[in-house]
């Protein structure tokens, strides 16, 4: 049931019927601007992503590395 719905609630017309359900009206943006954000989007994704992985990272020092592989061998 939920594979089916999906694909009815995004497609912009099914089975001659026009689907409304999701649709906002904008006036900022003109048709020729679809598609630009689905292809930027992972791009943004992936710098966000990247900029908080390297500003969080917190390296795991030697000596505990150390310690867990002789606690482990024992």
């Amino acid at each position: 049931m939920y594979k089916i719905g999906l694909p009815f609630a995004l497609m912009p017309v099914m089975f001659g019927v026009e689907n409304t359900l999701l649709y906002i009206p904008n006036g900022l943006f003109a048709d020729t601007f679809d598609g630009f954000p689905t292809l930027i989007s992972p791009i943004i994704g992936l710098i966000v992503f990247m900029t908080v992985s390297i500003r969080t990272y917190v390296p795991v020092p030697v000596e505990m590395y150390e310690r867990e592989r002789v606690l482990t061998r024992s």
